[in-house]
């Protein structure tokens, strides 16, 4: 028995491996704002907006409406917003770029505010597809002179 289990990890393993290191890229030449450039130009035609930047970090979010929810036996009204993440980092060979999404319940309400990582296959084929997209557009641009 251990020997089949054993077996099934060992058979797992590079599917996670593949699947945490999913949304990611390297873009040659390419700087924090420039990413968040071509980002936003990609999301907001579906209605995301950038909501906060640093030169680690952005984070784009969509509002997703508003929901009911029975929180100690009470029922309140809390909206809910998709957040999309990138995170950067320099490398020797350009500038790594991670994303992840999040769903948010009542933003910025700390006693009941809550995040829910999105984790489907299909969003994150999503994320990865819009990262490929970015990557190739910006290594495409020409060179500064």
């Amino acid at each position: 028995m251990r020997v089949r289990n054993s077996l099934f990890v060992t058979a797992l393993l590079p599917v996670l491996a593949v699947s945490l290191r999913a949304q990611h890229v390297v873009i040659k030449g390419a700087t924090p704002s420039d990413v968040v450039k071509a980002v936003t130009n990609e999301l907001s035609s579906q209605g995301f907006t950038l909501y906060d930047s640093t030169k680690t970090e952005a984070i784009f979010s969509l509002d997703r409406g508003v929901t009911t929810l029975n929180i100690r036996g009470s029922v309140s009204t809390i909206t809910q917003v998709l957040e999309f993440h990138l995170r950067f980092k320099q490398k020797s060979d350009g500038l790594e770029v991670n994303a992840n999404e999040e769903m948010v319940g009542a933003r910025g309400q700390h006693m009941v505010e809550f995040r829910n990582p999105v984790r489907s296959r299909g969003e994150q084929d999503n994320m990865q597809k819009l990262l490929d997209l970015i990557k190739s557009d910006l290594e495409a641009r020409p060179a500064s002179p």
